[in-house]
């Protein structure tokens, strides 16, 4: 279990402290993550992450990221040189499994309600990090939310 808190590394936002990584394995990889949040405030959302720096990764995440878009949703994003984009879906479900699979230098992001049949939210070509690592986080961006816990079941990695 990770608490959100009043952090983020989107754009010039650069102090998430609770993200837990370890190195990606070389070559082409799909990661799977179950989690369960249930965000009621904008901001609240936790996720996979693979993780350059602050300024270059690839993310996917569940929670409340865009009122005035999808309110409730699975958001696959990516942050390259402090250029942050983002493409999501309505998700209600509060429990739900997320991926990432890279092959060569495309990433692609997608999510599940029971682990077998995955919807795809986003892909995005011509990504180079360099030393990634992967993990796990959860925060509320830099508004005022109340921290909540994001229950993560399990991370697999496999090549």
């Amino acid at each position: 279990q990770i608490t959100t808190q009043r952090a983020d590394i989107w754009g010039p936002n650069n102090d998430l402290a609770n993200l837990l990584l370890r190195p990606v394995p070389d070559g082409d990889f799909w990661a799977t993550v179950l989690l369960t949040i249930r965000p009621n405030t904008f901001a609240q959302q936790g996720g996979l992450v693979v993780y350059q720096d602050a300024d270059n990764y690839v993310r996917i995440t569940r929670g409340l990221v865009a009122e005035d878009e999808c309110d409730q949703c699975v958001q696959f994003g990516i942050e390259q040189n402090r250029e942050p984009r983002a493409q999501q879906v309505g998700v209600q479900e509060t429990t739900v499994y997320l991926a990432v699979s890279r092959r060569g230098s495309t990433y692609t992001g997608y999510y599940s309600l029971d682990g077998t049949r995955w919807i795809k939210v986003g892909e995005y070509s011509n990504v180079n990090l360099r030393q990634a690592q992967i993990g796990i986080s959860a925060w509320n961006a830099h508004v005022v939310a109340p921290e909540i816990p994001v229950e993560f079941d399990f991370v697999t990695i496999e090549q």
